[in-house]
């Protein structure tokens, strides 16, 4: 038998009496002398020696030399077994397969386990089938209580199945491969081994390691020991004894506490957490190359750890959550392979503030000169209920009302004014606040506002709120409170002038009598005296009031035993019909809705609908409601709403922390958001707001009102206060590898702990007192960089960027300061000097439409523009050539060929030695990412390109002809008919009209610009491959995509490549409901393989953001991975871009005209006079009346428009010159106004004085050609420049850039001919008889143009210096005339 080793047996058994203090190192033998058995042992010893030595050097007490594989599998399947029926055999299970008789199930057993203590035998297996009628929501297993076989044993699962005693379900194995650790001075060899962690749970918290088993082994237990050089042992020829040592793999708790145990390892929840590797083995040399490390580089984070806060199924705890990582902490690698979990209670420790005060402070107010004598005011607000007033337009309640309010508190101000502070001000349509003179409600109660610039004026606006913020936040609750408050009496005097007061109330006294305000019913405010004790006295006497008189007052009342009003959580129901898009809840302080149903509680689903406005304001509770979201129908049905508000205790003088207590979990109490945006805890203030009854007033306490009187303003509320103390911590990391959240003490102002020696802080963590959730935690990363050689030659680099950009930054502050003289020595203006490291846009003209250019900022360069898209690419195989495809990718074509080749083996090694079945599967997607871009036009710049005449079917005339007509041509429409052409002959006039007879717009897109380049939210449809492998056999599973399960949205198909397609859905599928093809279940072969589509949905009822989600498969029907027995995932990237543009787009109007003609038979006209020579048939007499048009002889400046042929369509349509038929050939050449048709063309000169300046200048051609001719001279610059022609006289040379100058040139001219040519225009039209009214202006310019005219026609010629001077003269005298007045062009042209 075996001898278990003792410190004694090697000494006493072997003789083995070596020492280290003896300092033996050689056993030296001597020639004959004979050998003893103690020198031999002893030689081993001393050789052991030295390598435990060299061995203890560099290796720590069961480090790992040689690691083996490690598996640990907590998918370990067991089934009990019933002990009443089929006994477990010891042999003969393990490798064969069990099918469950009422299941169908197969499964392949792995070991058995013999029943210990109160354990059943169990045996543990390997499922290798899931018959699609028994999955479910977990994986398939064998039922409680069927017969399993496997041919020949008969074996009984466990009937009893419950959570505490289940009789399936899973346990944990670990399983280690060969190694090697040193081991109390030697290199021990383990061999491969398993142990059960958990018999019958996946989710373990052991330590695993090795049991040290040290024997003596001799022949009787081996006869391996007895000589072995013959064919048989020699057994009469025994061996020397052996030293064993034997590591056997186990839990801590199952160890046998008689030997050593070697941990290894930590298992915590199912997840290793900390296990004996290569990397943690080092002893002394180790220590050395951390020192060398510390020294050089100190400490530094390989691989950040990343820290998430989340809550605990306890909701006293949160967990806080570390991901794995990698150190370097004193030189010593500290790394984490696995995610960790610490769990922290929250901080609950309170600290009391005795006698804290807490600031009352509120405005709104307005000012009122209210004192005796002003009649400013009749009688003061009942602020017991705060009664409604009217805001009037006028004083002492006169006028109009144009709005209400409500007073809730009167205070004194400086000298003789009075403040009143308003609240619930609503007012009318239309109307402001500032045109408030009174407010009161009627002529015997009312106040005048004091309004010193003439406006009604509210002071303190951004004060206007009943919430009072405790100094601190987080408070528990409050307890010993004294406030003073404003309060309303009511007393009728003696013929004397005295009254009296009480309160009965335990605590009140009276306070600050300096402060009371006092007023008849009907009068002024006036100051009375409070005798007798009076200020901190339950009882006072009022003296010096009016005599036998109803007196209101408004005093202080001090309470020292004040009380925190009740608030109770109520669930209530109504049903009621939406109206002007709102449903009133009829009652205030809504906590939450949780029920909004059409008709009754199992109609549909209309929470969508509605926003919810829970009733709070700034300064009280109204009553609660539901809004209609924008957009949305009204519904017809009655809507059901099931709710809960706070219902208010009738007791109490505010609202605070302890109101809640109760009623609503710390973190549930609800906050309110003020108007001015601020967001505010109820928890951490005192809240004064008073709640309204059902009938949206503060009067009836039966229906719900609630009046918490005010503090007085400015005063201080006092209480002591309990406060939740926040608590600091820092989680480290140290040397060895452990994670520690290290916590400091809880205080108001928390200071950080002292990390400790040896570690590395990671984070600093501040958590809120009584943490109201994972996010009430603040989280500083503490920066560990490392630099690698990488990184040194990174700065390095930019470091000499730094320098050349210093360099260039010196270099334009040179420039800018550098002045350059002219011969004045004058500074001229510098040009030409530019500094831009295209590192950004500062300096470029992004706005410009011109500007074509991409900066790269990484490498600060600048490229042209370019326009980005995601193309896709189909594989045509018939026509490419010298390429091959792989998968989802193109390759050059290529042959593989083996790079090495090994044919011999020393020994078989099993794939998987231990067993472990865990269907953890792989997933292969085409495609498996997604990259595409949209285009959205924000703004289409629509650019009128005028309109156009389509002239194919009509006469080709002059372009001039075309633009002239009694109808502006944009006005023009089908059946519209434009430039009538009349022929004078003796006998007869002959009309050729174009008609309109269709039009059409054309838009060309001129320009295209990228102002905004956003991320699409969801995915857009696609149809995705996959090619599941390793699940389970011959099972159902069901597909999930973020987490969602998505069976309808999937089919089996065979597995295509995208590159093999060509279809793109796009949007065509936004309203299906399953997959386009038909959906289909999902079953595995019998090689756990399975392939299909999934077609992604992007409709309203399911679709999924963008980004990287994933697709999994399980073998169960919901998306719980620890109930699945097979899994297999895959990840699918998707990325949408949207392209928000800009376009400009020239919408050009096309008009299709068709020619007609009329001849009409001509009239006779007598005419005096004839004036130049060889005129036509038309004339115009001398004197400049028209001769020869419809409907009158000759015109007058007395001649009604309606008999000057104004109205006659075919008169419209004749141009100036047509009109003024014949003026030409009187000598003056073309008579037009250059200048006015300019003007006309831009749409500044209506049509009618249009023309009646063309004949002014036709009759003023034949009696003064000198002025015409002088006036074309001149004027035509004046219209090259309003033109923008680039070869006009240039009179802004200061301007270089060409195309700057001639735009202010041409905005230049055109506002300075408008100016004079305006009233000069009216003038003549008057003088034709055209308007009403002349211009005095006009006539002027006329008087001074003709001359100048005249003059510039004797010359020829116009100097362009000689042209600015008359213009800048015209406009000088315009300036001074004052006439500014321009014409309407609004106004209809047709008169």
């Amino acid at each position: 038998m075996a001898i278990t080793l003792s410190s004694t047996i090697f000494p006493a058994k072997f003789k083995d009496d070596y020492a280290d203090s003896d300092g033996y190192y050689r056993i030296l033998f001597n020639s004959g002398r004979s050998l003893q058995a103690r020198e031999l042992t002893q030689m081993q010893t001393i050789l052991q020696k030295q390598i435990e030595r060299l061995g203890s050097h560099t290796f720590k007490e069961g480090a790992v030399v040689k690691p083996g594989e490690q598996i640990l599998n907590n998918a370990y399947e067991f089934a009990k077994l019933d002990p009443t029926s089929n006994a477990l055999a010891t042999t003969g299970i393990a490798g064969t397969t069990f099918t469950g008789q009422t299941s169908g199930v197969t499964a392949r057993a792995i070991e058995g386990v013999q029943a210990t203590g109160s354990d059943p035998a169990t045996v543990y297996f390997a499922y290798t089938n899931a018959p699609s009628s028994q999955a479910g929501t977990t994986t398939v297993r064998f039922t409680p209580g069927e017969v399993i076989t496997n041919g020949t044993a008969v074996l009984t699962v466990q009937i009893a199945n419950t959570t505490s005693n289940p009789a399936v379900g899973r346990g944990t194995r670990l399983s280690l491969g060969q190694g090697i650790y040193y081991v109390q001075g030697y290199f021990v060899f383990v061999d491969a081994q398993s142990t059960i962690v958990s018999k019958y749970t996946d989710v373990p918290t052991e330590t695993i390691g090795f049991t040290i088993n040290e024997k003596i082994i001799d022949v009787d237990d081996d006869e391996g020991l007895y000589d072995n050089q013959g064919a048989l042992p020699n057994i009469s020829a025994p061996g020397a004894d052996r030293y064993q040592i034997k590591l056997n793999l186990t839990t801590e708790t199952a160890a046998d506490p008689t030997l050593n145990f070697m941990p290894i390892l930590n298992i915590q929840d199912g997840v290793v957490y900390r296990s004996t590797d290569e990397n943690n083995t080092y002893n002394i040399v180790g220590d050395v190359v951390a020192t060398r490390i510390k020294e050089n580089s100190g400490n530094y984070l390989v691989k950040r750890f990343k820290v998430a806060i989340d809550p605990d199924s306890d909701k006293d705890n949160l967990l806080v959550n570390i991901s794995d990582g990698i150190a370097v902490v004193d030189g010593y690698r500290a790394a984490k392979y696995a995610p960790s979990t610490i769990r922290i209670a929250k901080p609950s420790s309170t600290a009391e503030v005795e006698n804290e005060v807490t600031p009352a402070n509120f405005g709104n107010y307005v000012l009122v000169n209210a004192l005796m004598g002003t009649a400013n005011n009749k009688g003061l607000p009942n602020i017991s209920t705060f009664e409604k007033f009217n805001l009037r337009d006028a004083g002492n309640h006169g006028g109009s009302t144009i709005g209400t309010c409500r007073i809730r508190s009167v205070m004194k101000d400086t000298g003789a004014f009075v403040r009143y502070y308003l609240f619930d001000i609503q007012m009318l349509p239309g109307q402001n606040f500032r045109s408030t003179v009174s407010i009161g409600t009627s002529v015997n109660d009312f106040i005048n506002l004091h309004r010193p610039l003439g406006k009604a004026e509210l002071f303190d606006v951004f004060d206007n709120n009943a919430l009072f913020p405790l100094p601190q936040h987080r408070p528990q609750s409050l307890d010993d409170i004294s406030v003073t408050v404003q309060r309303r009496f009511q007393v009728t005097t003696s013929g004397a002038g005295a009254a009296s007061l009480s309160l009965s109330a335990t605590g009140e006294t009276f306070a600050n009598v300096n402060d009371w305000l006092f007023a008849k019913a009907d009068s002024d405010i006036f100051t009375g005296t409070v005798g007798n004790n009076g200020a901190g006295a339950a009882a006072a006497n009022l003296t010096g009031l009016p005599a036998s008189s109803t007196i209101e007052i408004l005093g202080y009342v001090a309470k020292s035993k004040a009380t925190i009003r009740n608030k109770t959580l109520t669930e209530t129901t109504v049903t009621a019909s939406v109206i002007n898009g709102e449903l009133l809840l009829g009652k205030p302080d809504i906590f939450e809705v949780t029920r909004i149903r059409e008709k009754d509680s199992n109609g549909r689903d209309f929470t969508l609908k509605f926003d919810l406005d829970n009733g709070q304001r700034d300064n009280h509770y109204r009553n609660g409601r539901l809004n209609l979201r924008a957009g949305l129908a009204t519904p017809t049905n009655p809507v059901f709403v099931r709710f809960k508000h706070f219902t208010h205790g009738v007791n109490g003088d505010f609202f605070a922390v302890n109101s809640y207590i109760g009623q609503c979990d710390y973190h549930k109490i609800p906050s309110h958001t003020l108007n001015t945006g601020a967001n505010v805890s109820l928890r951490n203030v005192l809240d004064f707001r008073s709640v309204m009854d059902i009938d949206s007033d503060f009067v009836t306490s039966g229906t719900g009102a609630r009046v918490n009187e005010l503090p007085q303003v400015n005063d201080t509320i006092q209480a002591d206060v309990n406060y939740y103390l926040h608590r600091p911590a820092i989680l480290t990391i140290n040397t060895e590898g452990n994670l520690q959240l290290i916590n400091g003490e809880e205080a108001f102002q928390p200071k950080l702990p002292d990390v400790p020696i040896g570690s590395l802080p990671l984070y600093n963590m501040y958590f809120g007192g009584n943490t109201l959730n994972d996010s009430d935690t603040i989280i500083q990363k503490i920066d560990h960089r490392r630099y690698t050689m990488k990184d040194i030659a990174t700065l390095e680099r930019r470091i000499d960027d730094i320098e050349e950009h210093t360099a260039l930054n010196l270099l334009e502050i040179d420039t800018k300061n550098f002045k350059v003289l002219d011969s004045a020595g004058l500074d001229r203006t510098k040009s030409g000097f530019f500094v831009d490291n295209f590192s950004t846009q500062l300096f470029s003209n992004i706005a410009s439409a011109d500007y074509r250019a991409s900066i790269d900022p990484l490498v600060n360069q600048l490229h042209p523009a370019f326009h980005e898209d995601n193309i896709r690419l189909i594989y045509d195989s018939a026509n490419s050539s010298g390429v091959i495809r792989k998968g989802d990718n193109i390759y050059m074509n290529h042959s593989s060929v083996p790079y090495i080749s090994q044919t011999k083996a020393s020994r078989s090694v099993k794939i998987n030695p231990f067993e472990a079945v865990i269907y953890h599967g792989d997933i292969d997607l085409s495609p498996s990412s997604d990259e595409w871009r949209e285009t959205q036009i924000r703004t289409k710049k629509i650019m009128n390109g005028g309109t156009k005449l389509d002239t194919d079917q009509a006469y080709l005339w002059n372009n001039w002809q075309w633009n002239w007509g009694g109808t502006k041509i944009e006005d023009l429409a089908v059946g519209s008919k434009t430039n009538t052409k009349s022929t004078f002959t003796a006998s007869k006039i002959t009309h050729d009209t174009n008609k309109v007879v269709s039009e059409e717009t054309l838009l060309e897109v001129t320009d295209e610009r990228v102002v905004n380049v956003s991320l699409l939210p969801f995915m857009r449809s696609r149809k995705i491959f996959f090619r599941a492998q390793g699940l389970r056999p011959s099972s159902t599973v069901f597909p999930f995509f973020d987490g969602i399960r998505v069976d309808d949205w999937v089919r089996e198909e065979t597995f295509t490549r995208m590159s093999a397609q060509s279809q793109e859905y796009g949007n065509i599928h936004d309203k299906a409901g399953t997959h386009p093809e038909g959906s289909s279940a999902l079953t595995t072969d019998v090689n756990g393989a399975v392939e299909g589509s999934f077609f992604l949905p992007n409709t309203a009822a399911i679709r999924f953001r963008t980004g990287t989600l994933e697709f999994k498969i399980l073998d169960i029907s919901s998306n719980n991975e620890q109930n699945a027995g097979s899994i297999a995932r895959g990840l699918y990237a998707s990325t949408g871009y949207l392209d928000t543009k800009d376009q400009d787009i020239l919408s050009t109007r096309v008009l299709h005209i068709e020619h007609s003609q009329t001849v009409d038979n001509r009239p006779q006209y007598s005419h005096s006079g004839g004036g130049g020579g060889g005129g036509g048939d038309n004339e115009v007499s001398s004197d400049g009346s028209y001769q020869d048009f419809p409907g009158s002889s000759s015109w007058s400046s007395s001649t009604p428009m309606s008999e000057r042929g104004w109205g006659d369509p075919d008169m419209q349509g004749r141009t100036a010159a047509e009109t003024a038929h014949g003026a030409g050939n009187h000598g003056g050449g073309n008579s037009g106004k250059i200048i006015c048709t300019a003007l006309h063309q831009m749409g500044l000169l209506p049509f009618d004085i249009f023309a009646a300046d063309q004949a002014y200048g036709a009759k003023l051609a034949i009696t003064n050609p000198d002025i015409v001719k002088g006036y074309h001279t001149w004027a035509q610059v004046v219209v090259d420049w309003m033109n923008g022609d680039e070869n006009a006289p240039n009179v802004m040379p200061w301007i270089r850039d060409d195309k700057v100058r001639i735009e202010r040139t041409r905005n230049w001219a055109i506002r300075w001919a408008q100016a004079i040519a305006t009233p000069w225009a009216i003038q003549m039209a008057y003088e034709m008889g055209v308007r009403e009214k002349g211009s005095k202006l006009g006539k002027f310019l006329m008087h001074v143009g003709y001359p100048i005219s005249s003059m510039v026609a004797k010359s020829g010629k116009v100097n362009p210096y000689l042209m600015l001077a008359i213009f800048g003269l015209l406009k000088i005298i315009v300036s001074i005339g004052g006439d500014n007045k321009y014409i309407d062009n609004t106004v209809t042209e047709q008169k």
